[in-house]
């Protein structure tokens, strides 16, 4: 995914930014990331909620797009590109070890 923003979106973005200041948005985001954070911690532990973590990625990429909004200067896709490529590579060369199998997520919805 790369950041494409719709542009009702986009609106909201510029006007939470212009009501609340680059500051605030970007105390947000590291709040919602530090709340991913241990959402992410209780999974690990086993005592993580499927539906707690949906909830904190969905406030972190939509925070993730307001600093996008503030800060990138045309160059993003580029630095995109490129870390996408080390990681691919990185891929690559590790192709032939065994790979550590992720399990599907568990929805616990009535």
């Amino acid at each position: 995914m790369v950041m494409k923003i719709e542009n009702d979106d986009y609106c909201a973005y510029r006007n939470a930014i212009s009501m609340w200041g680059c500051t605030k948005i970007q105390l947000k985001a590291v709040e919602e990331l530090n709340e991913l954070s241990i959402e992410l911690v209780r999974s690990l532990n086993g005592t993580g909620d499927y539906h707690k973590i949906i909830e904190e990625i969905t406030d972190v990429m939509i925070m993730c797009e307001q600093i996008f909004v503030i800060f990138d200067d045309g160059t993003f896709r580029k630095e995109w590109d490129k870390k996408m490529q080390r990681f691919k590579n990185m891929l690559d060369k590790n192709k032939t070890e065994e790979m550590e199998r992720c399990p599907a997520p568990q929805s616990t919805s009535p």
